[in-house]
């Protein structure tokens, strides 16, 4: 495997050209039917700070800022001209805002956030569990991670689909099994790990092949 920079340089390339149109096409609506699951998990409140690594164009912190413009949502991602196209899209939107960064060297101080959350972007990093403890580290106390991820045990197909992207795409890191999710996140910390979501199948939302698992993990 390509060292981590190596690997992180050619993922945001990937997504830098991927871009303009990344809120169009079929996919997109794969992406928000799932962002939208995730949302609803978080229940944004009223001065609640959120924070989404690996958040592409922007949409589900446009999503939380208009759902509750008392609350502040955040948006980190590797891809310069995917922050560009965020805050395109931002308009008027308050309350909301992007920076570029890598999901190891999160630029904030401890305990910035309530909720962090992390949508079909883990299978990108070559450091999982650095990772997950930045995330950890910005969570305030008794918050938590809400981290959606395709899980390569619920459905054979992504098996197969795993190893295709691994030999077309050159910045796909690895589909994990949930259990080695789980895992991962006990190493970094966290603590009440449950299951809230799965979903798996052929032809949802516009995607071929769909295993997706939304897990929450607190920090206390």
């Amino acid at each position: 495997m390509p060292d981590a920079e190596l690997l992180k340089k050619r993922a945001s390339q990937h997504f830098d050209q991927w871009a303009d149109h990344y809120e169009e096409g079929r996919t997109s609506r794969w992406f928000r039917h799932f962002q939208a699951l995730l949302i609803a998990a978080v229940g944004p409140a009223p001065g609640q700070r959120v924070l989404d690594v690996g958040c592409g164009t922007g949409w589900a912190v446009r999503t939380i800022a208009r759902q509750q413009p008392a609350a502040f949502a955040c948006g980190l991602d590797i891809s310069r001209a995917m922050l560009r196209q965020a805050q395109r899209r931002r308009g008027a939107t308050g309350h909301a805002a992007f920076v570029q960064a890598d999901s190891e060297h999160i630029p904030c101080k401890d305990a910035t956030f309530d909720e962090v959350i992390c949508s079909s972007s883990f299978h990108h990093y070559p450091h999982p569990v650095a990772s997950l403890r930045e995330m950890r580290r910005v969570l305030k106390p008794g918050g938590a991670l809400l981290l959606l991820e395709t899980s390569r045990e619920a459905f054979w197909p992504i098996v197969l689909y795993d190893l295709v992207q691994r030999i077309f795409r050159d910045d796909h890191v690895r589909y994990y099994a949930t259990p080695e999710i789980l895992a991962f996140l006990n190493a970094a910390g966290f603590c009440q790990i449950e299951e809230v979501v799965r979903e798996r199948g052929f032809f949802r939302h516009g995607k071929l092949v769909t295993s997706e698992v939304l897990l929450r993990a607190a920090k206390t």
